[in-house]
């Protein structure tokens, strides 16, 4: 019974010194300013025990230490030091820098394609010219003298190319003949474009491009299937490798998987390289607008109406469909 009555009064002791207040607590109310007695607390806290509650840190921490969860301890309070939050700052900006894409209110540049005589002469006679035009010199070795004089009249920047025959070249061209034609006319060009599979080989021209200021377009062509992002991903690390500004990828879409294939290459890659992306095929008309929407650096369309090229659409097709000026 005295063990109890001494026991009581011990209790009794405690709670009435300090207001029945712990030592720590009653130091965070005064460097808090709680006040019991205020009526017309915040976020409706009637009281000094709610309000301490309702603190996103608990007692023994202070503002600037954080509550983390970790493997097989939740719930656990921990301080994150310096070194710690500089770490996680420099990991979320490589990942951002990994992810980045071109952002969906910006709008693709349109490229007119110029591959006959007749879209040259269309092309110089345009007022509402498209963003670039390509120009195919594969299939303009005929007037290749003609060009010359023309290209310093078109009103708007210029890509020059000439493909490889197993990726839609024409006029089966040496990989000789190409450069010498892609050296020719590097002076009236922004960009040059030539396809992975040749970067080796013309890797001299890539040099050459670059002391020039010519941004480097580097490209690959499948016209039987799509192939599994992962091998595009593939692709675009080794365009990079060579220097690449814009890597473009134009494969076969018949199917809606094919389609899917590319929507899901260029909406989640995980390469920092600006991408161009074409479906070619029974879809590949519906892939211009959506790869387009999706974030496709480079749109490319004819000129005029007629073109050769299974799926693309024309300028004005592609206007009269809200994508480009």
């Amino acid at each position: 019974m005295r063990l109890a009555h001494c026991r009581f009064r011990q209790e009794r002791r405690r709670l009435s010194t300090g207001s029945g207040v712990p030592g720590r607590v009653r130091t965070l109310r005064r460097s808090k300013r709680f006040d019991c007695r205020q009526r017309n607390q915040p976020h409706g806290c009637r009281c000094f025990g709610e309000k301490l509650r309702r603190m996103d840190h608990p007692v023994h921490e202070t503002a600037h230490q954080s509550r983390l969860r970790t493997v097989g301890r939740s719930g656990e309070y921990r301080i994150r030091y310096s070194r710690q939050v500089r770490r996680a700052r420099a990991f979320a900006t490589r990942n951002k820098k990994m992810t980045t894409r071109r952002s969906a209110t910006e709008r693709p540049r349109i490229v007119g394609v110029i591959a006959s005589r007749a879209d040259l002469e269309l092309a110089v006679r345009m007022r509402k010219p498209p963003d670039l035009f390509e120009l195919r010199l594969d299939c303009l070795t005929a007037i290749a003298n003609q060009l010359e004089s023309k290209l310093p009249r078109l009103r708007a920047p210029l890509i020059i190319t000439a493909r490889h025959p197993q990726e839609g070249g024409a006029n089966k061209l040496s990989i000789r003949q190409r450069r010498d034609l892609l050296i020719r006319f590097l002076k009236y060009a922004s960009y040059i474009d030539f396809e992975l599979r040749s970067a080796s080989a013309l890797r001299s021209l890539l040099t050459l491009a670059e002391k020039k200021k010519v941004r480097r377009i580097i490209s690959f062509h499948n016209f039987k299937s799509t192939p599994h992002p992962r091998i595009l991903a593939a692709k675009t690390r080794a365009a990079r490798t060579y220097g690449a500004n814009i890597f473009k990828v134009a494969t076969r879409t018949d199917t809606p998987m094919e389609l899917g294939r590319l929507l899901d290459f260029i909406t989640n890659k995980r390469v920092d390289l600006p991408i161009a992306a074409m479906g070619i095929g029974k879809l590949g008309a519906i892939s211009r607008v959506l790869l387009a929407r999706a974030g496709s650096a480079l749109v490319y369309a004819s000129i005029i109406a007629a073109t050769d090229v299974e799926g693309q659409l024309s300028l004005e097709q592609l206007r009269a469909l809200g994508v480009g000026k």
